[in-house]
């Protein structure tokens, strides 16, 4: 939940834009997922509408403003700015390729690695604190910038083809296993996300990967950058 104190801090109501236009749209539990397809226009609607917001604030709250010094700094040896920027679009990039579509990862397509300066191929979640250290050490900012905004361009022209998608598709574990850890998109210390994603449905994961987890990364960004310089969109 965020915070009174976190309202307008990036020059928008973050309050207003997650609870009342996005919580009424997300489930509880499986069992409402399966009644969601009559909010799946509007859930689409708000997600056009709120998406580039999102994104178009991140610009100007981190890569037109902060030092490379400060988004790769993390709290007492912690998460930086740069790590929530990676795994925010690593988690779109991986989500929409391989769980909501059936496709190549712009990571794979574009040499991202080498690219990013780093030899991690999986998304982040339950990351060894020795890899978070080393990511934020030595990953290229203006190259993670290019793969932001990659991932978003390429997000936001797949939202035409949603129609396209069998919605209460759900993944066999055979699948799961092979994108999440044949092909390395999580790290082996994530076994339990495989329990966690079995019977959800596709327009779960629309809801959990492209919307929630954005919003979700933003609040970190938002928390680690009230350390550095005032807001410079407030």
């Amino acid at each position: 939940m965020t915070k009174k104190s976190d309202r307008n801090f990036i020059g928008t109501d973050l309050y207003a834009l997650t609870v009342p236009s996005v919580l009424p749209f997300i489930p509880k539990e499986y069992a409402a997922a399966k009644e969601l397809d009559d909010n799946l226009i509007k859930l689409r609607s708000t997600f056009v509408q709120k998406y580039p917001e999102i994104r178009g604030n991140l610009q100007k709250l981190v890569f037109d403003t902060m030092k490379e010094s400060e988004i790769r700094t993390g709290q007492k040896g912690g998460k930086s700015i740069a790590w929530h920027l990676w795994h925010m679009s690593r988690v779109e990039d991986f989500g929409l390729s391989r769980l909501i579509f059936d496709r190549k990862q712009l990571f794979d397509e574009g040499n991202w690695s080498h690219r990013l300066n780093i030899d991690i191929g999986h998304i982040g979640m339950d990351m060894p604190a020795t890899e978070v250290e080393k990511l934020n050490d030595k990953i290229d900012i203006k190259s993670l910038r290019d793969y932001h905004f990659e991932v978003e361009n390429r997000t936001t022209h797949l939202l035409d083809e949603i129609d396209t998608l069998q919605l209460q598709k759900c993944h066999t574990s055979d699948y799961l296993e092979k994108v999440l850890f044949v092909e390395k998109g999580l790290h082996k210390n994530a076994r339990w996300v495989k329990g966690h994603y079995k019977d959800k449905p596709i327009q779960w994961f629309l809801m959990q990967l492209l919307l929630i987890q954005n919003f979700g990364q933003l609040g970190e960004i938002i928390r680690l950058r009230k350390g550095f310089e005032p807001d410079p969109v407030s």
